[in-house]
């Protein structure tokens, strides 16, 4: 996990909402070849709050295993949401990573329970990314090699860093060139929820400004589009659903060999405070 910035003297981040209006989309599809959706999507619009998960394990452990993360997660957040407001306690931007954090070590310890019990599920696990948005910051969590983006100013920025073999290639100045041929390679994750020992989520905070869109999604469409294929979609489609469906599309258009899920998020203008609407 990153180091969490100093406390927030102010307080009030955790049970704080997002300071701009948001909207959403969302579309996921098996794909071409793969029989089962192993990929899972939550939206919680009045916490402003999604994760993301892609699961693997057996016939049906991967759709267990991330249908459970992303619940679990949600679920957890919620929770904390509700305790902060019902004691109006003095949050700061720390608590809300520490908050991120415990709602995937809560969803991994789940997973792996729920493994250890059905033998017809050894082995499952999920990727899982989260994205929390509070006032003027949003919170980022992961574990594998579902990434979250953001489109700003007409830039793709990868916020995320993938838990995989090949990047680890890459970060360790290895040539990373022999290993795109080989898929089994590229996509063997180093870290993931649910596997014991491989548990190793990181956490981001990051300014958001008006005009941003984030982009949530599963390696299905990383995949099968590069940076320059998801930068061109983003530049020309301004309505979140309409990019998210148009994005899965275009994977399948690519051959469609996973799953392919993507959420997406428009950050609009400033909410109006209560009690300040216009007459």
């Amino acid at each position: 996990m990153n180091t969490p910035p100093a406390p927030d003297p102010s307080g009030g981040w955790l049970a704080a909402p997002c300071d701009f209006d948001l909207l959403w989309g969302a579309a996921t599809d098996v794909g071409l070849v793969r029989r089962n959706n192993e990929d899972a999507v939550r939206i919680e619009h009045e916490a402003d709050l999604a994760f993301l998960a892609d699961g693997m394990g057996g016939y049906s452990g991967g759709e267990v295993a991330s249908r459970m993360a992303v619940n679990c997660a949600c679920t957890q957040i919620l929770s904390a949401l509700g305790r902060a407001t019902s004691a109006d306690s003095d949050s700061s931007l720390a608590a809300v990573q520490q908050a991120l954090h415990d709602a995937q070590w809560q969803a991994h310890h789940q997973v792996m329970q729920q493994a250890r019990r059905d033998p017809a599920l050894h082995g499952m696990g999920t990727t899982l990314a989260g994205l929390w948005l509070r006032r003027d910051r949003a919170f980022v969590c992961h574990v594998g090699d579902s990434r979250i983006y953001c489109w700003r100013a007409g830039e793709l920025l990868q916020i995320t860093r993938d838990h995989t073999v090949l990047q680890e290639q890459i970060d360790a100045g290895l040539p990373a060139q022999s290993l795109f041929g080989h898929p089994a390679a590229r996509n063997v994750l180093t870290r993931a929820l649910g596997i014991e020992g491989a548990f190793g989520p990181e956490t981001r905070v990051l300014p958001v400004v008006s005009g941003d869109l984030f982009l949530m999604c599963s390696d299905g469409l990383t995949d099968a589009l590069d940076d320059a294929g998801i930068a061109r979609l983003c530049a020309g489609l301004s309505a979140p659903q309409a990019l998210a469906e148009a994005l899965v599309r275009a994977a399948n258009e690519h051959g469609g060999r996973d799953n392919v899920t993507v959420l997406t998020v428009r950050v609009g203008s400033l909410r109006t405070p209560p009690g300040l609407s216009g007459r």
